[in-house]
């Protein structure tokens, strides 16, 4: 799963959309702010209804990965849901690529997009480029918001070809899968 937010730091930021891929292209669940009645009526500041669907859409998961994961994503999902005072998150199985290669590998960066490149990923990450995340929560631009949905989902794509490549070096799941 990934997610895309308005900033780094969740007591400023808001969550602009999800992509979660359960088990395959076809299980693709995509959940962002224009969809909710909040952000219709002008308070894009309340993502509340969005980080709920997104924290109960990743309960129905056994193990999760995200790239930086552990660091980024699911803290600044407990970070939002703490602030809008949602049920507790309860702690997921997460295979977190970056803590494998920082603990497995040498890359010259643990990026996602530096991963990709050096393993040679068919789907490659679009630009990250501000003016997006700035009108889509500022102006509602639902094109801003288009792309960074788009950008979103090909995350989760180039993360599913890295995930593919590295599960081997994942210690915490045996090789049927069971969480250790």
């Amino acid at each position: 799963f990934d997610i895309e937010t308005t900033g780094l730091n969740a007591s400023f930021g808001r969550v602009l959309c999800a992509a979660i891929q359960f088990y395959g292209p076809e299980e693709l669940v995509v959940l962002r702010a224009d969809q909710y009645d909040a952000w219709k009526a002008g308070k894009r500041s309340d993502d509340s209804e969005l980080v709920a669907d997104i924290l109960a859409a990743l309960e129905s998961a056994d193990i999760i990965i995200a790239h930086n994961g552990v660091n980024f994503d699911t803290a600044f999902l407990r970070t939002r849901a703490l602030i809008w005072n949602l049920p507790p998150v309860h702690p997921k199985k997460i295979v977190d690529p970056v803590h494998i290669a920082r603990k497995v590998f040498r890359f010259h960066s643990n990026s996602l997009d530096s991963i990709a490149s050096m393993l040679g990923t068919d789907f490659k990450k679009t630009p990250v480029a501000p003016q997006y995340w700035i009108t889509a929560l500022a102006d509602g631009s639902k094109e801003s918001l288009d792309y960074i949905v788009e950008h979103c989902i090909k995350d989760i794509y180039v993360l599913e070809e890295i995930a593919k490549k590295i599960m081997p070096y994942a210690k915490q799941i045996d090789s049927i899968g069971s969480w250790r």
